[in-house]
């Protein structure tokens, strides 16, 4: 055969695993042969497509010493991935990636899915997904995901989600959620039922779990044994113990014990201290006259100028709810009555009648008993400018 200069050779684009790179040995003596299949580690035993159709390679690959049945595989259909200085299976599946890993006892694999890469894995699987991640994680599996990760987690699995992240956390779970979030945390769960937006972080045995695609935008951040469960959007659970959120919208429960929530769009807690102010917004209920009915849900400063004889009938009224309110009297006019929800004999004040300053102004502070449904009120008089 003529000599012919490397330069000179004829130029090829397909190639198969028998195919011959030529090797010089070390010393410079002799020149040997090897196939690309060897080359790259890319045994006939451990690849399904020997062809070179598929792009599928192993750099530094090869059996796990932790179990002598689990080594590098591609099988079947599973084209342009490679595994590189690990050990796993790519089944059926395009654009994948095993780094780093080693498979132990239960193997480490990704199996029809595209796009998806396991870094630093061990005894963990992805399948049925798509651009999807396990890094550093052990023990942990994704199936039937798109665009989810698990990075440093011991435990666990992400299952019918998009957009659902775990870090640093043991056996948590992430199950139909979309936008799911768990970090630092332990034995915690979160579905969503379908729904966005969910989160728990720094807790413990914490679920969120929804009966409603609807309820969406709610976490959890640094509970122990808490649930969270509303059918309504915007619940936060925070700093608690043993509490529980399963109805109402927008309900924060901050600092409890054994707690559940009871009213919409307010935040419960166990106990508050206040360094310096406490403010209120004043509800100014302008003229009144005649029947009114005064909505105790929307503040707990009220301003009315008397124009008329008035009849007061408070109306969503909160257990222990305190409020005051302050009544110009403009001219002689009186309150012959008050009620609770339209019922007579609710309203309590001391004699058993209300006498507001005549052209002047009046300050009542009101307290509810919800045990007995009675409002006590209590009048100040005589205000007069300095």
């Amino acid at each position: 055969m003529a000599s012919i200069k490397i330069s000179a050779l004829n130029q090829t684009t397909a190639y198969t695993i028998n195919d011959i790179v030529a090797v010089v040995d070390s010393g410079f003596t002799e020149t040997k042969k090897i196939n690309r299949g060897n080359l790259f580690n890319n045994t006939t035993e451990r690849l399904s497509d020997t062809t070179g159709t598929y792009t599928n390679t192993f750099i530094g690959a090869g059996s796990d010493v932790n179990s002598s049945s689990t080594e590098s595989i591609f099988q079947n259909s599973t084209k342009y991935s490679g595994v590189m200085f690990g050990v796993g299976t790519i089944d059926n599946s395009s654009d994948s990636l095993i780094l780093g890993s080693t498979g132990g006892g239960g193997g480490v694999s990704i199996n029809s899915s595209s796009a998806t890469a396991m870094i630093g894995g061990f005894r963990s699987s992805i399948s049925n997904s798509t651009r999807c991640s396990q890094i550093g994680s052990q023990d942990v599996s994704q199936n039937g995901n798109l665009n989810s990760t698990q990075i440093g987690v011991d435990g666990g699995q992400i299952q019918s989600c998009y957009k659902a992240t775990v870090i640093g956390s043991a056996n948590s779970d992430i199950t139909n959620s979309t936008e799911a979030f768990i970090a630092g945390s332990r034995n915690s769960g979160i579905n969503l039922a379908g729904g966005n937006s969910g989160v728990i972080i720094g807790s413990k045995s914490a679920s969120l779990g929804l009966s409603n695609p609807s309820a969406e935008v709610t976490g959890i951040y640094s509970c122990n044994n808490v649930t969270l469960s509303t059918t309504s959007p915007y619940a936060v659970l925070l700093n608690s113990n043993g509490s529980v959120i399963n109805a109402n919208e927008g309900v924060t429960m901050v600092s409890t014990s054994g707690r559940t929530q009871l009213h919409d769009w307010t935040t419960h807690t166990d106990n508050i201290h206040t360094y310096k102010t406490e403010t209120f917004t004043e509800v100014n209920g302008g003229n009144v006259g005649g029947s009114i009915d005064v909505d105790c849900s929307q503040g707990s400063f009220f301003l009315f100028t008397m124009t008329a004889d008035t009849t007061p009938n408070f109306i969503n009224v909160r257990d222990g709810q305190r409020f005051f309110f302050i009544v110009y009297n403009n001219g002689s006019w009186s309150v012959p009555t008050a009620t609770v929800n339209g019922v007579s004999s609710t309203v309590y004040a001391k004699n058993g009648a209300i006498n507001p300053t005549n052209n002047g102004y009046s300050k009542y502070v009101a307290t509810y008993d919800g045990v007995n449904n009675l409002l006590f009120l209590d009048e100040e008089l005589g205000f007069a400018a300095l």
